[in-house]
């Protein structure tokens, strides 16, 4: 009655109702989401990529799975450096290694937990000289994985600026998950917890803190993550924090 309401229409035979698991768009959703198994075993039986053409199609099924994979553009990196009009075709034993790590990454069955809105989000991130990645988690499981390789100017940002970077982009990309919340973010770099009220700034860093200003960070960082900062948060979904500070490490 409710579609008839607002003409809104369904074909029955097209629909599933009071499902515990579905498939969707090469996926399968239940209680967490993983790949279609169909779509893993194609990448089973995929063969080195042979010129650019065969290459594109790997890396196109790839990427739409790459929320998948941690470190993907790591991983991936010698083959989408062949992809560049500077590079001539050559598949080195680096480019059969990527292929191999990447396959094996995929074929795993790696599955993702649903986000859950009224949970605390977890934000980890960290760059390398050539890449930036993070993950999404709640309750210790991974939500969603990110990564890309840094553009030839960014890899000329100092470490503290890469990690910083690597921060801004995964909060950016997530946003529609994150605003409005408390968020963990953990880094292994103690500068960018200060960045916040870092009194001079560059357009760029003043451009990236007013995008981190958007959100209710509380930053955990060092390899013990034994230090926590936190901009001011004011009441909502968790009152403040609802768990304690002590809570979040």
């Amino acid at each position: 009655m409710r579609l008839r309401e607002y003409e809104l229409y369904a074909k029955v035979s097209k629909c599933s109702f009071a499902q515990e698991t579905i498939s969707f768009l090469g996926h399968i959703v239940e209680r967490r989401i993983r790949m279609d198994p169909k779509n893993v075993q194609a990448i089973e039986e995929w063969r080195p990529p042979s010129d650019v053409h065969d290459l594109r199609s790997v890396l196109k099924l790839a990427n739409y799975y790459r929320r998948f994979v941690k470190g993907y553009s790591e991983i991936a990196r010698p083959m989408t450096d062949l992809l560049k009009k500077t590079e001539t075709w050559d598949w080195t034993p680096q480019c059969q290694v990527a292929f191999d790590n990447l396959k094996r990454a995929m074929v795993t069955d790696p599955v993702l937990a649903l986000p859950d809105m009224s949970k605390l989000f977890t934000v980890e991130t960290d760059a390398s000289d050539f890449a930036l990645g993070g993950v999404l988690m709640q309750d210790g499981h991974p939500v969603a994985f990110e990564s890309r390789k840094l553009k030839d100017v960014e890899r000329r940002y100092l470490v503290h600026e890469k990690e910083r970077l690597a921060v801004v982009h995964c909060l950016r990309l997530w946003r529609h998950y994150l605003l409005g919340s408390p968020i963990v973010v953990k880094t292994d770099n103690t500068a960018v917890s200060h960045f916040m009220s870092q009194p001079k700034l560059t357009s760029r860093q003043a451009r990236w803190q007013e995008l981190l200003s958007e959100f209710h960070l509380c930053w955990s960082t060092g390899p013990a993550l034994a230090t926590m900062w936190r901009t001011p948060e004011p009441q909502g979904r968790f009152g403040d924090f609802g768990v304690g500070s002590s809570a979040l490490l």
